[in-house]
């Protein structure tokens, strides 16, 4: 998406004609050349006010900058804080209802502003750091021009820190501005992102029946390692395939991490790849298996924020092929039926890898499309196509010898037949009473331990033995404290409370359970849940929000029902880091630890009945989300003063 973006941008800057001239700062535009018109002599000024937008202002002793340039080429510092440029232009009374502005502002927030109104919001700036989050927009932006008066253009901007991480220059500037006329320019970006090259179609089509084929044949096989390894090889090349062919209209600075990440996993192909030839050949090297998977994902993670990914990628692809290179020159040494074949099948791939490299320049820009995708082409399918022979040429002999020695059970004697089928359904009823009971006994220990442990936490421990403890980086951690229980537990006797405590908190288990939430533990007459482990959630501060505003309003609810024999509750919700794991051996419990778990629990502390006390980093997160009451700083004990808010109710 990026290179495509790049290369329609240059021939759009590119394209200066004396269709424009400028008089006195102001570009006069009679008319717009078929691939647009750049503006490349703007106003700079790193300050930033309102009255920089208007029309009026005097910008006469601004710098003069090409904004698109290389950061290494524009003025020293010129990215490290908020900034305006300005453009001023006069449209001839022809074009004034069909111009549109091209934006490519991939590594900028910016906010356009025409004759002091603002137009269009890319990103969002943050004047705390003097940093944006960035969003890049290849849609066209209508400019509603009328007359042929001068025309005042103003761009408010601050560089997206992600940004920092990559030095290519589709990364580097403020930003690019194309005039053009609206029907052109949607004519031929979306003529460009929707094109999809049939070549990577009949790719990815091989590549998804390769693997349903391989992971069906892994199913009616479940010895045949080979199979699963060799459907995760043909995955990982669909999923890149998938991701790189993908035309994205608008995308922000995660989008391009995931996109980077997703592209590099040659990395895990390569290890699936080792993997299926060395179950193929009967070949084990464990160890090596593993210290190639850590290698290649030490080598993405460097390709991912390299100035220059494609070189990167191509020496990971070639370097971790090497030991199945190995593999394949050993098992051809030892005579075994297939390496020749998976061998031609290397040296296809290892052609087109070199072909590849060969037709990409430095900053990866196709030189030729068609050679470009057969060589991606050979590198995918040279190595796919032969191992999936092979693979189903061995799951052909072995049907055929299962075959071969059904027909010779047919030939045995009746006699025969009659002893062994009544012994093997003698047996068989002995097995499956024996598999029923034991699968009992497994569906309730497995079904207790599920009431302990989350999932993958308890498949661990079953599994190792053991399960060792993981740090989450962003969860939002929901406290709750009954506030009168004292008052409520001398009212009631000890079996009523507890049995008003379990109503409480089994509905508490069901709101948990409906907002994908993971309870923790119950302390006395407080309880603790979190969102977001053991499996990452987005929604993990609005899920954890949802929630509490549901376990108020069921206390609210049982104090209408039964009145004040049941109690009220405080809620407490704060975001952040957590390390979550087992302690104990016997009695074990899973628990959360951290600072975010203290920081939650002050907020139940300082919060009111039949309230939700909400931290300053947890209102960030949903701040659109729900209607907030903000409570100001409050001080903490431990914690000093926080800002705290209520969280009303969902918008």
């Amino acid at each position: 998406m990026k290179k495509l973006s790049l290369i329609f941008l240059l021939l759009f800057v590119t394209r200066l004609t004396i269709a424009a001239t400028k008089s006195d700062s102001v570009l006069q535009i009679k008319q717009i050349p078929e691939f647009g018109l750049g503006l490349l002599q703007w106003k700079q000024i790193s300050a930033d006010k309102p009255e920089y937008a208007a029309p009026t202002y005097n910008d006469s002793q601004w710098k003069l900058i090409n904004p698109y340039l290389p950061l290494s080429m524009l003025p020293p510092g010129i990215l490290n804080h908020v900034g305006w440029i300005r453009f001023k232009f006069r449209l001839s009374p022809q074009l004034t209802h069909s111009t549109a502005l091209y934006i490519y502002n991939p590594a900028s927030a910016i906010e356009i502003y025409l004759n002091g109104k603002l137009i269009e919001r890319r990103g969002i700036i943050n004047l705390n750091d003097n940093s944006g989050q960035s969003v890049f927009d290849v849609r066209p932006l209508g400019i509603p021009v009328t007359g042929d008066s001068v025309q005042t253009l103003a761009i408010r901007y601050a560089r997206d820190k992600f940004f920092n991480n990559f030095n290519e220059t589709g990364y580097q500037g403020i930003a690019a501005v194309v005039i053009c006329t609206l029907p052109e320019i949607n004519n031929r970006i979306y003529s460009n992102i929707l094109h999809l090259s049939y070549i990577d179609g009949i790719c990815i089509g091989i590549l998804t029946l390769l693997t349903i084929f391989h992971f069906l044949l892994f199913y009616f096989d479940r010895s045949d390692f080979a199979n699963i390894h060799f459907a995760g090889l043909t995955l990982c090349y669909l999923a890149s395939y998938i991701v790189n062919g993908t035309p994205f209209v608008t995308i922000n600075s995660t989008g391009y991490l995931i996109i980077g990440v997703i592209s590099n996993l040659a990395a895990i192909a390569s290890y699936f790849q080792f993997k299926a030839v060395s179950y193929l050949f009967n070949l084990n090297y464990k160890k090596i298996g593993w210290l190639i998977l850590v290698l290649n994902l030490l080598l993405a993670i460097v390709a991912i924020f390299s100035n220059t990914p494609a070189v990167y990628t191509s020496f990971l692809m070639l370097f971790t092929s090497f030991p199945s290179v190995f593999l394949v020159f050993k098992a051809a040494l030892l005579k075994i039926r297939g390496a020749i074949i998976i061998g031609i099948g290397f040296l296809i791939s290892f052609v087109s890898l070199f072909i590849y490299t060969t037709y990409l320049n430095v900053d990866g820009v196709r030189v030729n499309r068609f050679i470009y995708d057969i060589s991606i082409a050979g590198i995918t399918l040279g190595i796919s196509l032969s191992i999936s022979f092979c693979l189903s040429k061995t799951f052909a002999q072995k049907s055929r010898l299962l075959v071969f020695k059904l027909k010779e059970v047919e030939k045995l004697s009746q006699e025969k037949q009659d002893i062994l089928t009544h012994q093997k359904a003698k047996l068989e009823i002995e097995v499956a009473e024996r598999t029923i009971e034991l699968n009992r006994s497994l569906t309730r220990s497995d079904n207790l331990l599920l009431n302990i442990l989350p999932a993958d936490v308890a498949e661990e421990l079953k599994e190792k033995g053991s399960a060792d403890a993981r740090s989450f980086d962003e969860v939002s951690v929901l406290f709750t404290d009954f506030v009168n229980f004292t008052a409520i537990g001398e009212m009631l006797g000890p079996k009523q409370l507890v049995d008003e405590l379990h109503q409480c908190f089994k509905a508490f288990d069901d709101i948990m359970v409906k907002h994908q939430m993971e309870k923790i533990k119950t302390i006395g007459d407080a309880y603790l849940a979190v969102s977001g482990l053991p499996n990452a959630d987005l929604y993990h501060a609005k899920n954890a929000i949802k929630a509490g505003l549901e376990i108020i309003s069921f206390v609210k609810q049982r104090r209408d029902l039964v009145g004040d024999k049941t109690f009220d509750v405080r809620v407490g919700v704060h975001s952040g880091p957590v390390v979550a794991g087992i302690v104990g051996v016997k009695k074990f419990a899973y628990d959360i630890w951290g600072d975010t778990v203290n920081t939650a629990a002050r907020m139940e502390q300082n919060s009111v009945p039949g309230k939700i006390n909400v931290s300053e980093r947890t209102y960030d997160l949903v701040k659109d989300q729900f209607v907030f009451n903000y409570r100001g700083e409050i001080d903490a004990k431990n914690k000093g003063a926080l800002k705290m808010y209520f969280a009303e109710r969902e918008i």
